[in-house]
């Protein structure tokens, strides 16, 4: 099986077609707006799967597109905050890989750097950089033994070095590989991969299988979700649970919680995305079937020692009226999550024309206190022409961007953004650094900055353009928000910024 995303989505429109959702009244005060509308064309490799966008230096956003017609070939784009739209790099197959279904990296040395789900000499996927205005640089080639289908995010860590995951391959499947087991690994910013660990490692997969991707934690270790594998039993069978495990650095991995625990999966399974970092340390995330109410899926928490939470059951309102099968969970800059659902909400044509009633999801908020709100209802516009379901990011400007998979003026995906009046913030390249390193911050109307503190500790800084400033790590900084002040505002960093 090549097309991993493809599986997932075919899971997901199983789940949330598996019970007879409604409608539920949208929030008030919300701007949503379509910047662009995929074209629905096999003679061009824009099709799109819902992923988050990065933002650029410049404060423009990139994101991923892949041929799923043909798994040979993929773009990345660029899009404007005024819909502006332009591919900015194409992937050949081949060479460079195909098919890329994760959202870029912005690198500490301001190039991108992306996975490639297929393609590559052995068509299982590649690790790219992207620097724009030049051709894509190959960094690795996957060949199935080291991990194949890349599927996840890259992460950076303090040292330079990249960090991420594969959804099959490894050492425990076979080659070619099929679809299932996957791999932890480390790479260097030259391409020295090392493979840290190969799931189902353990009996029946129960360390887990079809890893998510991976989160660092303040305490220097990776966590992450797996969809399938685990030691516990599903109503659809023990392949679909799925577990959150913990890895070191150096590859020792650590079970924390095996999914469908409870009676009738009532802590969820099928978890199909990755781990949130929150403000308080421990880990949020979402599963897209089970908990207690027509395996609708959960929000959860766990703690890095293993902890798991439920905190919210999706269609615990009447008739469903919150939706149905979450895709995906992120922290904003307020200090609450925000996400998605592939079903439920109160389109009318959705309701219409599908006969399980299910809608076309929504966009939600939800807080640290466990106050759940829906702010938008997917297909509100005639032929859902805002799209259906979607992905959320957020940009330094407070504006939510995301994109849709279905909808939109060919029925092909949307980009959309998204505006709830959340006040423009700051974001660090990396997340985290030493006293003398230095950092990009992002932002916007940063022209004219006079001053930029660490915790409140001053540091020397440089203006890069409007939208980025790079600024020097102080000696005696601690870990906490990042400041620059400028004539007209003062602005704070999204997260803390660490230093260890």
């Amino acid at each position: 099986m090549k097309n991993i995303r493809g599986k997932k989505i075919l899971l997901l429109t199983a789940i949330v077609l598996s019970a007879l959702w409604a409608t539920t009244p949208a929030a008030s005060a919300q701007t949503f707006k379509v910047l662009y509308s995929f074209p629905n064309t096999a003679s061009a490799p824009e099709s799109n799967t819902p992923t988050s966008l990065t933002q650029g230096r410049e404060g423009n956003l990139y994101g991923p597109l892949s041929d799923l017609y043909t798994l040979t070939a993929g773009e990345i784009y660029r899009i404007t905050a005024s819909g502006e739209f332009t591919v900015v790099l194409d992937l050949g197959g081949d060479t460079d890989g195909a098919n890329p279904v994760a959202p870029v990296l912005l690198g500490r040395d301001a190039s991108f750097y992306g996975t490639a789900e297929n393609g590559g000499a052995n068509n299982v996927g590649t690790i790219f950089e992207m620097t724009l205005g030049q051709l894509p640089t190959t960094l690795f080639v996957f060949d199935g033994l080291d991990g194949a289908y890349p599927s996840s995010q890259l992460i950076q860590t303090l040292n330079g070095d990249f960090y991420g995951t594969t959804a099959g391959g490894g050492a425990n499947c076979e080659v070619p590989p099929t679809w299932g087991c996957g791999t932890v690994f480390r790479m260097t910013p030259i391409g020295e991969l090392t493979t840290l660990y190969s799931f189902c490692a353990a009996t029946d997969c129960y360390d887990g299988s079809f890893p998510n991707g991976i989160v660092q934690a303040d305490n220097g270790n990776f966590y992450g979700t797996t969809f399938s594998g685990g030691t516990t039993n599903c109503a659809e069978g023990p392949s679909f649970c799925g577990t959150v495990f913990e890895i070191t650095p150096h590859g020792k991995l650590t079970t924390l919680y095996n999914f469908c625990a409870l009676p009738h999966c009532a802590d969820g399974f099928n978890v199909t995305s990755g781990l949130v970092l929150g403000n308080d340390g421990n880990l949020y995330g979402i599963a897209g079937e089970g908990g207690k109410i027509l395996s609708a899926g959960t929000i959860f928490k766990i703690t890095p020692a293993g902890k798991l939470t439920t905190l919210y059951n999706f269609c615990s309102q009447p008739n469903c009226l919150d939706g149905g099968g979450p895709l995906g969970l992120m922290l904003a800059s307020d200090g609450n999550f925000y996400g998605t659902t592939g079903s439920g909400g109160t389109s009318s044509y959705c309701n219409d024309i599908n006969p399980f009633g299910t809608g076309c999801g929504t966009i939600f908020r939800f807080t640290p206190d466990g106050q759940f709100t829906i702010l938008y209802n997917f297909c509100s516009q005639e032929y859902c022409a805002d799209g259906d379901g979607g992905v959320l990011s957020q940009a330094t400007n407070g504006t939510f961007y995301g994109t849709t998979a279905a909808g939109g003026d060919q029925q092909a995906g949307t980009i959309f953004s998204f505006s709830t009046g959340l006040r423009p913030f700051l974001e660090t390249v990396p997340t985290v650094g030493e006293a003398g390193g230095n950092v990009t911050i992002l932002g916007n109307d940063l022209a004219g900055a006079t001053s930029v503190t660490f915790n409140g500790t001053p540091a020397t800084f440089q203006l890069l353009s409007p939208t980025a400033i790079e600024a020097t790590v102080p000696s005696g900084a601690t870990t906490g928000k990042v400041e620059v002040t400028t004539p007209s505002r003062t602005l704070l960093s999204n997260v803390a910024f660490r230093v260890p």
